[in-house]
């Protein structure tokens, strides 16, 4: 009886309560059939019940009625548990509410930070003092000149030893006013002052020279084109005040050159005027505006300053973001919510330039006339360039794009200008034709000028193979308007200054097209309507007629024209040389010369100053031309009747 007793003492004797975090279990059986309480779980799971007895009261054994003591509810014992466990807890830190949900951030949106936007300086005047020389001294210095009229000298050669160089103002009784070609080329120098009698810099001036150091002061107006190529050591260039103009690859190569200041007058920055230099920044005047100059964003690649940021650009006074560049090595590029207008070549045709271009978040954005460069070949005829996407804003109606890029609207709709503007009218209103631009399969096509401006294009801008009738207004551009697809073409109309210069006068031009002669033939003619020489006094600016008279002019011999046979050949042959001398017109039979001859007496009379020689022609051919009229169109049998 007395182990019972032990046995019943040690386990139903009231024990002090200790805190549940640090209380040990004494109970075996307990601890291995119940489940412990996590007192961080919110609503725990019921506990187990425990196969141990109940303990008994003292009284209720001692009366032999042995009953099971209530024991404590389970919730009450559980949140006791918990409320223990939390005041001997360290306190917790505050979690942050949740943010709402907001709209998702687009990546790769352009951050301030990204776009370089030059500092603004004063202007800077540069006064060189002015040096004079008599003839023997200046021989004797390394010197070379050549007189010219008005008492003026340009200076051709140095052959002197001296590497701090000032040039001569004046040179006995001549005034140096120009600077040779090639003056300093390869020289071993370091640096050159220019005073300001001169007013013109020959072509690469310093180009592979040692020069650390140009100084050229107010008076000239144009840095020419290579002027100080691949100057490895040039680190410092002060132009003055009224230099407006910086030549193509002026300062390209130039490694050692890492800031530049532009003028208050500038206007024009040529292709890769800064190409592969060490340019790290620059700064101006006033900015760049791109609707009033000619800014090729072209000059900046390649340089440290395009490496670091994806914008090159300069704010106006109405806050429009006028882009000079977009860096290459950015694939994707998403300009944020503002007024941008792209200058000319801003976009590049690089091996890493910039292959999505979303300007979907821009509040309006505009397009210069050759904002997308890319690649052409002129004895192909053809445009390429890396892929490129473009996303405009949804109510952007007013560019057309180049042949060669993807352009669509935010919801994939794809962006079609020709198709937007004929809806609303028959006649095209646009400023600016980039090259394979028309490719519609329409029959006909009429461009009217836009806000009494000069319609641009550039080479092949039309390129569709069902058109027969164009009409522009002034147009005026470089390179082929047609390309040689354009075989089914007929009729051309445009418009031209007049004699008068008062107002405008229209000239058109018929062509037999390809279903009277053969497509080689129609290319051949398609090379007359070319931008032309506004100094040339023969023809328009856009019509060449001596394409028309050189079939006439040449002997129809095979040893003169070339037959189908050798143009397959010029146009599959990989020597440029050989198609170029052979500028030959094509062989052409009798009858087809009768139908070009009356083609060219409907046209515009002033657009052929030879034309006796077609009206001779077809006298002497009018026999033969009446034998085959029944074979002949009826626009070109009523055209016989009046001869």
């Amino acid at each position: 009886m007395g182990f019972l007793y032990d046995l019943f003492s040690a386990l139903f004797s009231p024990e002090p309560q200790r805190p549940p975090a640090v209380r040990k279990q004494t109970d075996n059986n307990t601890a291995r059939n119940s489940k412990p309480v996590t007192p961080a779980q919110p609503k725990p799971a019921a506990p187990e019940q425990s196969t141990v007895k109940p303990p008994v009261s003292p009284q209720t054994e001692q009366s032999g009625n042995a009953q099971p003591a209530a024991a404590p509810p389970a919730p009450k014992q559980k949140n006791v548990t918990e409320a223990a466990a939390v005041k001997n807890e360290a306190p917790k830190a505050k979690q942050p509410k949740p943010k709402p949900a907001s709209e998702p951030v687009l990546e790769g949106v352009v951050k301030p930070e990204e776009i370089y936007i030059p500092e603004y300086a004063g202007a800077l005047h540069i006064h060189t003092e002015r040096i004079e020389m008599t003839e023997a001294e200046a021989i004797v210095l390394g010197w070379r000149f050549r007189k010219k009229s008005r008492m003026r000298a340009r200076i051709t050669h140095y052959f002197g030893s001296r590497r701090d160089l000032v040039i001569p103002a004046k040179i006995g009784e001549y005034t140096v006013n120009e600077l040779g070609e090639k003056l300093f080329f390869k020289a071993e120098i370091d640096s050159v002052r220019i005073p300001d009698t001169v007013k013109k810099l020959g072509k690469s001036c310093f180009a592979w020279s040692t020069v650390q150091s140009i100084e050229i002061s107010d008076g000239v107006r144009e840095i020419p084109e290579e002027f100080a190529l691949c100057c490895k050591q040039l680190r410092e260039v002060k132009v003055g005040i009224t230099v407006s103009t910086i030549g193509n690859r002026a300062f390209a190569h130039c490694e050692a050159l890492p800031y530049f200041r532009f003028p208050y007058d500038f206007y024009s920055l040529g292709d890769r005027a800064f190409y592969h230099s060490g340019l790290r920044g620059f700064s101006m005047v006033r900015a760049f505006n791109a609707f009033t100059s000619s800014q090729n964003g072209s000059a900046f690649l390649d340089t440290p300053l395009a490496a670091k940021y994806k914008l090159l650009a300069s704010k106006s006074s109405n806050d429009t973001l006028h882009i000079l560049l977009v860096c290459s090595g950015h694939p994707v590029i998403r300009l944020p919510a503002c007024k941008a207008y792209f200058g000319s070549n801003a976009v590049p045709d690089e091996r890493n330039s910039v292959r999505l271009l979303d300007c979907s978040q821009c509040l309006s954005v505009s397009f210069a006339a050759q904002t997308i460069a890319f690649q052409s070949s002129t004895f192909s005829n053809t445009i390429k360039r890396n892929a490129l996407s473009v996303i405009l804003p949804p109510k952007h109606t007013d560019t057309i794009f180049p042949g060669c890029v993807d352009v669509r609207y935010p919801d994939g709709k794809k962006y079609d200008f020709f198709e937007i503007n004929l809806e609303e009218s028959p006649n095209i209103c646009c400023w600016f034709l980039p090259s394979f631009a028309y490719r519609r399969s329409d029959q006909s096509v009429s461009f009217k000028k836009c806000r009494s401006m000069w319609m641009e294009f550039q080479p092949n801008a039309i390129c569709s193979d069902t058109l027969v009738y164009a009409s522009f207004g002034r147009i005026q551009g470089e390179g082929q308007l047609f390309h040689p697809v354009c075989s089914s073409l007929h009729y051309v109309e445009w418009e031209q200054l007049g004699k008068s210069r008062d107002q405008n006068e229209s000239f058109h031009v018929y062509l037999p097209g390809r279903s009277e002669i053969e497509h080689y033939r129609q290319e051949y003619l398609l090379k007359a309507f070319r931008s032309r020489s506004k100094t040339d006094k023969l023809h328009p600016d856009f019509f060449d007629s001596s394409v028309f008279d050189r079939i006439f002019r040449w002997h129809n011999t095979k040893t003169h024209c070339y037959t189908h046979e050798e143009y397959l050949h010029m146009v599959n042959s990989e020597h440029k040389k050989y198609r170029r001398e052979n500028n030959k017109p094509p062989h052409m039979n009798q009858r087809q010369k009768i139908l070009l001859a009356l083609d060219v007496l409907r046209s515009t009379e002033a657009l052929f100053p030879n034309r006796a020689m077609y009206e001779t022609y077809l006298q002497n051919h009018l026999r033969y031309a009446r034998a085959i009229a029944d074979e002949l169109p009826e626009e070109y049998r009523n055209l016989l009747t009046k001869y």
